[in-house]
């Protein structure tokens, strides 16, 4: 063992050390050595909720030895800690020992079953206060894993099995989801019967659901159902677990003791999603990863989708966004949306990545012709990897981050043909940039690429968007920089050119150029024959907000007679006219 840990305690550098609290994972320990029978006893006191300080109370033991046993246990993978402790602590320190333990956690383990031994490959650990249970629990199926997801909390050990990504079974050392326990709660066992039960269990010692035949609980026939029913409990309850750790096991094959049930995840995470899932919590949680990538896994959904849900899918599906920018082009209300999200993301339809889902740094050699090929044949915005309503910050970034991937001193060994089409790359990504810096020649841009049904839709969004930035959160500099980008993408529809000089009068957006002209534009959308009256009423606003009232009041008589709802014609003058000061009040 040659761990920073044993490093730090040898130098008496305990204090941090010692706060770890080790977890038992379930996996079985054979002590040969003294040492290892030394570990051997220590496992018996972790349980998950004391810390190596609370250890050594216990123990008759020093700090170095008790060290020197938790690395043992931890070799042998049958304690873990949470992710980050590993990190810090079960590193590598050579100036302690140059000797490499043959069973670190990062390869290859073995465990008895009754076909020999199982070769067992340790692949994630974490804690489930930063990567909740349901989120591991769709990535395992996707991954097509063949092994175990072992819990552990306060409460216990749960082992949940896995045989090419199907759920296959899962089982407990928690009292309270012992099977005769359950069914007794249930009432589906008298009391005379559970005593029997708990009995023969403390006699025979043997396949509990046999003892339960025996003693008239179910028929023989029905033992398949009751396993299912107590793996669905184990696994629902899992993952209404807040805390703990969890470790990923790969195995080379699944033991035939392990039951194969073929569980039904959705079902499961349905009912978890409905009934425990704290839906407005773990939303609120995703405002915090708005720089994560939100990335499809399905292109299907088996549910009924409202029209804005259906629209928001649809963008979701086309290609891996920001959640940024999906909250750019939803329709919905941030709320909705953030629910809708979590939703696909327990329904295991997206994932969320910290980083977006291409290759870093240098391109892959290997795969370079395929993207030479897809980034010749594609448009601007594409290249750029931004959508056609990004704004000249969004597209700096992505054009800063992309353009590095074409440094010719990060590549080694590099053909002539190779530095050609990486060349013709940088190229092409430089012209992007050049093309879409500027608002107008993106404008012009987009025209080239995008039919006019297409910018209009776009537009749609952002204006809607602005609109409940205006009116709801009374946000008018977010609402401007909407109307503004919906201006830019339908430059000519007086709405939009309303709401601009509306909020551009106001001051918001610090667009000194449009507070100036804002009397003029929209006095030009006044002149505009296809000014509906709630775009002369922004007009009248405007107005009003530059001390012209006069001609404010002019404008609201035309909007009065252009109405065809006179009822609520007044309600919507009120609403802007209340909120459009002056510019000296």
């Amino acid at each position: 063992m040659n761990y920073k840990i044993l490093k730090l305690v040898k130098e008496n550098q305990t204090s941090r050390v010692l706060m770890g609290i080790p977890f038992p994972t379930g996996m079985e320990f054979e002590p040969k050595t003294e040492d290892e029978k030394i570990a051997s006893r220590l496992l018996k006191f972790i349980d998950g909720k004391k810390n190596l300080n609370n250890l050594l109370e216990d123990l008759p033991i020093t700090p170095l030895q008790l060290v020197q046993a938790i690395c043992l246990l931890y070799d042998a993978g049958t304690i873990a800690f949470d992710q980050s402790y590993c990190d810090e602590f079960f590193v590598e320190e050579p100036e302690v020992s140059t000797d490499s333990h043959p069973d670190a956690p990062s390869g290859i383990k073995q465990q008895k079953s009754a076909e020999g031994n199982i070769e067992i490959e340790i692949i994630e650990q974490g804690n489930m206060e930063e990567t909740p249970l349901w989120q591991k629990l769709n990535q395992l199926e996707r991954k097509f894993l063949t092994g175990r997801l072992a819990v552990t909390s306060s409460k216990g050990l749960r082992e949940i099995f896995f045989l090419n990504g199907n759920l296959q079974s899962a089982k407990s050392n928690i009292p309270e989801e012992d099977i005769g326990f359950m069914l007794f709660e249930k009432k589906k066992l008298s009391k005379i019967q559970y005593e029997s039960y708990k009995k023969e269990m403390l006699l025979r010692s043997s396949d509990p659901y046999l003892i339960l035949i025996d003693i008239g609980a179910f028929p023989a026939h029905q033992k398949l159902m009751a396993q299912r029913w107590a793996s669905q409990v184990i696994v629902f309850n899992a993952l209404s677990e807040k805390s703990g750790v969890f470790i990923i096991e790969k195995w080379d094959r699944l033991p035939k003791e392990i039951p194969r049930l073929g569980l039904n995840l959705k079902g499961i995470m349905s009912k978890f999603m409905a009934e425990v899932l704290p839906v407005e919590e773990e939303a609120e949680k995703l405002k915090d990863k708005m720089d994560w990538w939100l990335v499809p896994l399905s292109t299907e959904i088996e549910r009924n989708l409202t029209e804005k849900e259906q629209r928001l899918w649809e963008i979701i599906i086309e290609k891996p966004r920001r959640l940024r920018d999906i909250m750019v082009l939803t329709t919905m209300f941030k709320k909705d949306t953030m629910r809708f999200i979590l939703s696909l993301l327990t329904g295991g339809l997206v994932e969320m990545v910290k980083h977006p889902p291409v290759e870093e740094g240098p391109i892959n050699l290997n795969k370079l012709d395929e993207a030479y090929e897809i980034m010749m044949e594609s448009n601007y915005f594409d290249v750029l990897m931004v959508h056609a309503i990004s704004d000249t910050e969004d597209i700096k970034k992505s054009y800063e981050k992309i353009i590095k991937k074409f440094n010719l001193s990060l590549y080694r060994e590099i053909t002539e043909e190779q530095k050609k089409k990486l060349l013709e790359m940088k190229k092409k990504v430089e012209e992007a940039w050049e093309e879409l810096k500027e608002e107008n020649t993106r404008m012009d841009y987009r025209k080239k690429v995008f039919s006019e049904y297409q910018l209009k839709q776009y537009a749609t969004l952002q204006y809607q968007k602005g609109e409940i930035y205006l009116w709801w959160r009374q946000d008018e500099d977010k609402a401007f920089e909407y109307f503004k980008s919906a201006m830019e993408l339908d430059p000519q529809n007086p709405l939009y050119q309303a709401a601009c000089a509306y909020c551009a009068a106001g001051g918001a957006g610090g667009d000194l150029k449009m507070q100036m002209e804002a009397g003029k534009i929209a006095e030009k959308v006044a002149s505009n024959p296809l000014a509906d009256a709630f775009t002369l009423i922004l007009s009248a606003g405007t107005l009003k907000r530059k001390g012209r009232i006069s001609d404010c009041e002019t404008l609201l008589n035309k909007a009065r007679q252009k109405a065809k709802d006179t009822a609520n014609i007044e309600q919507t003058i009120n609403m802007v006219i209340m909120r459009s000061k002056t510019e000296k009040e």
